[in-house]
């Protein structure tokens, strides 16, 4: 038998933890702008992320909260 599985751990850009590679680096909430996802692959957990609205732009991401912020 053959198990395999894949993880997808993302921080968002403007995270102050993970660093925030912009001088933008915004507070989130102690459970916002990281999340986990896990499928069978990763085009399966970028999906289930998409979905959450995790946004994907070369490299980087972009909570659903930042990007809320960002319309404003």
């Amino acid at each position: 038998m053959i198990v395999g599985g894949y993880s997808l751990d993302l921080y968002c850009r403007f995270h102050q933890a993970s660093g925030g590679k912009d001088a933008g680096a915004r507070p989130h909430s102690w459970n916002r702008g990281i999340a986990s996802f896990a499928g069978h692959n990763e085009n399966d957990c970028k999906k289930q992320a998409r979905k959450a609205r995790w946004k994907f732009n070369r490299g980087d991401v972009v909570c659903p909260d930042c990007q809320k912020k960002a319309a404003e």
